[in-house]
């Protein structure tokens, strides 16, 4: 059975538990590449609980919803069409004058 929070159109799914810990001081949300927490500076053991992070993941975006967008498009390449569309909308763009 699927979530509704598992469901293929949400945008979280897409990303991997794997990817973030929480910090066990001020229980924010960091990447798991970092050793230190961003918010207070903690550099001991993290929690790396798959169910916590997503609750820390959903607390963010009930903060800050336009995070939404970022991660929608975080991991999308440009179609051909759109690297040829850019290109032309390139060569016909105005020029910056640096003359002065």
């Amino acid at each position: 059975m699927i979530s509704p929070r598992n469901a293929p159109s949400d945008p979280l799914a897409q990303l991997s538990a794997d990817a973030f810990h929480v910090c066990p001081l001020c229980e924010s949300l960091n990447l798991a590449e970092n050793q230190e927490c961003f918010v207070c500076g903690w550099q001991g053991q993290f929690d790396d609980d798959p169910y916590l992070i997503e609750e820390r993941l959903y607390d963010l975006l009930a903060e800050c919803p336009e995070v939404l967008g970022l991660i929608g498009r975080a991991g999308r390449r440009p179609t051909l069409v759109g690297r040829v569309r850019d290109w032309f909308a390139g060569l016909f763009r105005r020029r910056l004058d640096l003359r002065a």
